[in-house]
This record gives C-alpha cells, structure tokens and sequence, in this order.
C-alpha cells in the first residue's frame, strides 16, 4: 500500500514539474515573441524615421537647388537684358553714325552732280552758240547754190529718167546648171540640186519606180537613187554619184518673202525641157492636200512636167518646190516652203 502511494506521488510530482516546464516553455516562448515583436516594431520606426529622414534631406537638398537655380536663372536674365541693351546702344549709335556718313557723302555727291551739272550746261550752251554760229556761216555761204539747185531741181523732167526694173537673165544664167528633168516609170518631173550630189524632187514623181533617170541642161544622163522620202511633205531625196561636179542652189528663208515679190519657176513642162516662167508670189502659209499650212501660192504657170522644180527668188535662191495646182485654173500654183524642205532635210 505504501509502495502504491509512493508511486502516485511520484507520478505526480513528475506531471507538476512537467506542467510547470510547459507552462514556463510557453511562457518563454510567448516573452520571447513579445520581444521579437516590440525589435520588430522598433527597427520598423527606425527604417520609418530613416526615410522620413532622407526624404526630408532630398526634399530640403532640392530646395536648395531649386532656389540656386531661380538665382541663376535670375541672374542669366539680368546679364541677358543688360547685353541687349549694350547692344541696341551699339547699334544705335553705329546707325546713327552711318547714316550721319551716308547723309554727308550723299550730300557731297549732289553737291558734285550739280557742279558737273552746270559745268555741262556751260560747255553744251557753248557748243550750241559754236554749233549756230557755224550753221549760219554755212547758211549764208551755201544759200545761193541751194537756191540755184532749187531751181534745176524745179524745172528737172522726172519723166526723162530711165527706170528699169532688173530681170532674171543673170539668176537663170547661173540657176539653169542646178535644174535637172527626172524621168521613172511613174512619168516625168523636174528636181533641183540642192548640193555636189543631192536633188530633191516630188515623192510622187518617183514613188515605186525601179529605176530613176536624171538629164542635166547639158543634155546628159545620170542614174539616180532614192535615199530618204517623206509621204506627207511629198518631198524626195535622190542622190547622185558621177565624177562631174554639180552645183547646188541654196535654200532661202521663208521670213524675208513677201507677198507680191517676183519669182521664176524652173523646169520640165510637157517635155518642153527646161522651160521657165515668171510671176510674184500670190500668198503664204496655204493649205494644201494634206491639211498642213505649209505652202507659197504663185501666179506662175504649172503644167505637168513643173512638179519638183525650184521656184527661185531674184537673189537665185531656193524658196519653195512645185509641188500641185488646182485643176482647170490659171495663176494656182503650190509650192512647199523652204523652211519644212529644211526640216524634211534635216530629218534624214
């Protein structure tokens, strides 16, 4: 029975010293959280105070900053409006001089033109009364030859005078060697050289044909091949090799033909070889078949035969080619200009 006691106290001496080491297990364990809680607490007030710190230093530091800033800013503003008004004073001052200088030069100048002025007006009224006083020397000492050849002049019979107007004699003379006859089998025209182996002709006079035959004023025959056309000038280009020595006629300008002023036409009319006619020029910038302003109307006779001859002006130059006629009608003869014959020749 004692031994059962003795164990009971025991066991319950060991539950109370367990009970208590618990209770003080626990108890360390909740002070020992206080205190964690409370170093907690007061590190996070020391970092809160930190950043309040600084964050009071940066804003106190950018203040600062700020305020030497304005500073600067007030004095960069200062020092900028006092250089512009040092400046405007320059300038003002540099105006004012330069235009005191341009005033007293310009000033001199008048001053200079108006004595030049005056000078000149001395010397020319001078060479005015010289220029009179010769004139009436020469008035007095000539008015009675004037006077006398008034009076021949007066009793002069204008109609005495031998006016002739000048012909073409000499221009056919040197023109007629630079005419030539074409014959094809499309029939016969005329053409005329325009250089040492180049005629140019009607493209209708030889469109097709196989062969091209040429007869000079001489009376000599040479062959002849085609090397450029145009359809719608109806201008052909033929050329020549022959070691005789041809001379062209020159190409005139349209600009100095006038109406009314005198020309010939050279060529072949119904065989009847190398036949020429004379007339005036009847009118400019005509339209012909192929609706182009482009050709010089004559009162020179065109028969069949003409197409392809030169008409030629009182200086023997080439101012347009027969090229038609209107049917059943006398003094309508057509001639392309010397200029689009130019052009057709530069196009080649």
């Amino acid at each position: 029975m004692t031994d059962l006691q003795e164990i009971k106290r025991n066991m319950y001496f060991g539950f109370t010293i367990s009970v208590l080491a618990v209770l003080g297990l626990a108890y360390y364990t909740v002070s020992s959280l206080h205190s964690f809680e409370y170093s907690i607490q007061t590190n996070f007030k020391n970092m809160q105070n930190t950043i309040n710190y600084n964050l009071t230093s940066i804003k106190d530091n950018l203040n600062s900053q700020v305020g030497d800033f304005n500073k600067s800013m007030l004095l960069f503003q200062a020092n900028v409006f006092n250089t512009l008004s040092d400046v405007e004073d320059t300038l003002r001052t540099e105006l004012k001089n330069e235009s005191h200088n341009i005033k007293t030069n310009f000033t001199s100048q008048i001053s200079l033109v108006e004595k030049v002025i005056d000078t000149s007006k001395k010397e020319s009224q001078e060479k005015i009364e010289e220029l009179s006083s010769a004139i009436q020397k020469v008035e007095s000492t000539y008015a009675e030859k004037f006077n006398n050849l008034k009076a021949e002049l007066s009793s002069f019979n204008i109609s005495s005078l031998d006016v002739t107007t000048p012909d073409f004699s000499d221009v056919i003379i040197n023109a007629m060697p630079s005419v030539v006859s074409v014959t094809s089998a499309k029939g016969q025209a005329s053409g005329v050289f325009i250089s040492n182996t180049e005629i140019i002709t009607n493209y209708h006079a030889i469109s097709g044909a196989p062969t091209i035959t040429i007869l000079t004023n001489k009376g000599k025959s040479y062959m002849a091949t085609l090397e450029s056309y145009n359809e719608t000038l109806d201008l052909a280009l033929l050329g020549v090799q022959s070691p005789d020595s041809f001379s062209g006629l020159k190409l005139a300008s349209l600009s100095n033909v006038k109406l009314g002023s005198k020309v010939i036409a050279i060529g072949n009319p119904y065989g009847f070889g190398f036949s020429v006619t004379e007339g005036i020029i009847s009118g400019l910038d005509r339209i012909g078949p192929n609706g182009l302003p482009i050709y010089i109307q004559t009162d020179v006779p065109v028969n069949p035969g003409n197409s392809g001859g030169p008409i030629i002006n009182i200086n023997g130059e080439i101012i347009g080619i027969t090229t038609f006629k209107v049917s059943n009608s006398e003094g309508l003869g057509f001639a392309i200009g010397s200029n689009y014959i130019k052009e057709f020749l530069s196009s080649k």
